[in-house]
């Protein structure tokens, strides 16, 4: 898979999290994991071997969570090509020619009703639904399916709820997408990836204080809780120099996440 492709999955998956926040992450969970478990085989096992015991469970726990992860992404990366070409397939139903839709959805309903489709931009609203329920009526018709390319708003719920000598049925636009392309795949995984690229090339960088995403403010409670762990594990393992090296410039990064957080404050 193309790197850029590859970096935009991972940011859709770990809430745009940039690739510094995720190594920053990873490193916090496996050095606490490594803390646990010295500290569980110091009471439990020969002194001898605790390190060893150490290092052989943190390595099998990491390769764990790595597969979990692994079948995690590939599982997203198929859910967000699918929302893509949902996407692609809205735009198309919007340019069709509305008497085409209604052909189309009339088949699929399979009975005497009176089929209305909503492929606007908007969301289906009460007004909608009355000047329907007008319309079927000067036909004389009480079965009545709307379907919807957009969301179906709370008015039009209430106004269908209260239309008592009629039968009114609501599509969304999963329903809709299905009957006009009769559940078949129109783009292969390669096209949407291409598509996507596409329109990452367009989009604008943004700054650098939006750009960077390992000092947030949220993160500043775990940077100090790396630095404590951090600065205990020194007095525990070999290179106390080096631990508590890395104990302050956790410390420096949680003062500069607060910085960087005031910062953004003061920006109109």
């Amino acid at each position: 898979m193309n790197g850029t492709l590859k970096e935009y999955y991972k940011r859709s998956l770990y809430k745009g999290r940039s690739q510094l926040s995720r190594i920053i992450d990873f490193v916090f969970l496996r050095l606490l994991i490594l803390a646990s478990t010295y500290i569980y085989f110091l009471s439990t096992v020969d002194s001898k071997v605790v390190i060893l015991f150490t290092f052989v469970t943190t390595a099998l726990i990491t390769i764990a969570i790595e597969l979990i992860k692994s079948r995690v992404f590939v599982h997203h990366v198929s859910q967000e090509r699918k929302k893509l070409m949902n996407d692609y397939r809205r735009i198309k139903i919007l340019t069709m020619d509305n008497r085409n839709l209604v052909m189309l959805c009339s088949k699929a309903v399979k009975s005497c009703a009176y089929v209305y489709v909503h492929h606007k931009l908007a969301d289906l609203d009460g007004d909608d639904v009355i000047n329907v329920y007008k319309e079927a009526a000067s036909c004389a018709i009480s079965n009545i399916h709307i379907f919807s390319l957009s969301g179906i708003d709370k008015s039009a719920t209430k106004i269908a709820n209260s239309l008592h000598d009629c039968s009114l049925h609501f599509h969304d636009s999963a329903e809709l997408i299905d009957i006009c392309f009769n559940g078949q795949a129109d783009m292969s995984d390669d096209e949407i990836d291409n598509l996507l690229l596409k329109e990452l090339s367009k989009q604008k960088k943004g700054s650098i204080l939006t750009r960077v995403k390992p000092f947030l403010k949220s993160r500043i409670i775990s940077y100090l809780t790396l630095s404590v762990i951090l600065f205990v594990l020194s007095f525990i393992m070999d290179y106390a120099l080096y631990y508590r090296i890395m104990a302050m410039l956790c410390l420096s990064f949680a003062g500069l996440s607060g910085a960087l957080s005031g910062s953004r404050k003061e920006q109109p």
